[in-house]
């Protein structure tokens, strides 16, 4: 694992890496409105761009798996913020509609390979509860983002113009590829390229067919599509109906971030008190309670926009509290396939949240109603099976 300021120092840059994926989509939230009306588009149709961008992230770990696994994690990072910022640049520019979505299809595949470095390079150099709770902590920088992104984005578009928050994307991801370039050691075990590349399609089924795996990248799926579901459908309760302006938007948006942040702070003490099963265990308790909480106000008091943020931050908690151990249990036995693991389940929790979370959205039900049945029904029955699969292996031991 090398000295601590080795460590603090990879920790620093994975974060780095990993943020950029949320600011592609938090800071601009805010200038929905306006990025509609410049392209002459409503606002549930500029919302697609975020779909677009987080289908292409998830979707394009598929390809970053192997290419970290094959070229290296240090060439990767630079490469994968390199491209984040030119496609930036492509929306920052965009004078048409077709031009800016695909700006955000490439900023999507450019934060796919900077997320994939980022779980592979932690899984090379930590274990354990150890390795669970810097996950954690990658997810707290993940949630500080949703946290400030907002504010700044309302702000920039307040003073100045939507396009500024790309402007800003395209030096932070600058920033991040000089950071990598001249701080970032290779942590790819030595002959992992030799061994892993002729053998990707078998190796994919090998970890697909690991129940395990898929259990709990399904845990991260479900969160994930609770995220997405809540961005997405925000800025239409909040501003569109409600009359939020973007300032008074990005603080209810920052507060419930900063209390996921928070969250993601406790979580590794958590995992260390009760053990990675029992933690994945309380979060998902938290997610049901959320669950029920938005069918009980939305039931009592209709739509309203504490009685839709409260139940969202409670969801949230719950999501932050079980991701870190879900993703190291997932990853565990892959220590010589870290890229291609770490991808796979970057591709479920992404794209097939992204997916999800989209077919849900096209229901004839409040997003209130679409939140209550995720956490009661989704995470609600992967708390049973998570319990009774516990409670076996306690049994049997």
């Amino acid at each position: 694992m090398g000295t601590p300021f080795a460590s603090r120092r990879l920790i620093a840059m994975m974060m780095a890496l990993i943020v950029l994926t949320p600011m592609g989509v938090d800071i601009f939230l805010p200038s929905l409105p306006l990025v509609a009306q410049d392209f002459a588009k409503d606002t549930a149709g500029i919302k697609w761009s975020i779909t677009l961008y987080l289908i292409s992230m998830g979707a394009g770990q598929l390809v970053a798996g192997p290419l970290v696994d094959g070229l290296g994690r240090r060439p990767m990072a630079i490469t994968g913020a390199i491209v984040y910022g030119l496609a930036a640049a492509l929306c920052l520019m965009a004078d048409h509609i077709t031009l800016f979505y695909a700006g955000r299809l490439l900023q999507g595949l450019g934060a796919s390979l900077a997320t994939v470095v980022a779980f592979s390079c932690v899984r090379d150099r930590f274990d354990g509860d150890r390795r669970a709770g810097i996950y954690s902590f990658l997810n707290a920088a993940v949630c500080v983002v949703p946290a400030l992104a907002p504010l700044l984005g309302s702000l920039l578009a307040a003073f100045w113009h939507w396009r500024a928050s790309f402007l800003f994307m395209v030096v932070f991801a600058l920033g991040v590829a000089l950071f990598c370039f001249w701080g970032l050691e290779e942590t790819r075990p030595s002959g992992e390229h030799k061994s892993r590349l002729s053998h990707y399609g078998r190796d994919v089924l090998t970890i697909l067919r690991d129940r395990q795996f898929v259990f709990h990248v399904l845990i991260a799926m479900t969160g994930m599509t609770v995220i997405l579901i809540y961005v997405t459908t925000a800025p239409i309760l909040l501003m569109d109906q409600a009359g939020l302006d973007e300032l008074a938007f990005g603080g209810w948006f920052g507060a419930v971030a900063a209390i996921n942040v928070v969250a993601y702070f406790l979580a590794p003490r958590l995992i260390a008190r009760l053990g990675q099963h029992r933690a994945i265990h309380a979060g998902l308790a938290v997610m049901v309670t959320g669950g029920f909480l938005h069918a009980f106000f939305y039931s009592i008091a209709g739509p309203g926009v504490a009685s839709f943020m409260l139940p969202n931050a409670i969801m949230v908690t719950g999501f932050s509290l079980t991701l870190g151990a879900a993703l190291s249990l997932a990853l565990e036995p892959y220590a010589d396939r870290a890229g291609l693991a770490s991808s796979l389940a970057g591709c479920c929790q992404m794209g097939g949240g992204a997916l999800l979370a989209s077919l849900l959205t096209l229901l004839p039900i409040s997003p209130q109603w679409i939140l209550a049945l995720t956490g009661i029904v989704g995470a609600g029955g992967l708390l049973v099976t998570s319990l009774t699969a516990f409670h076996r292996r306690q049994t049997l031991a």
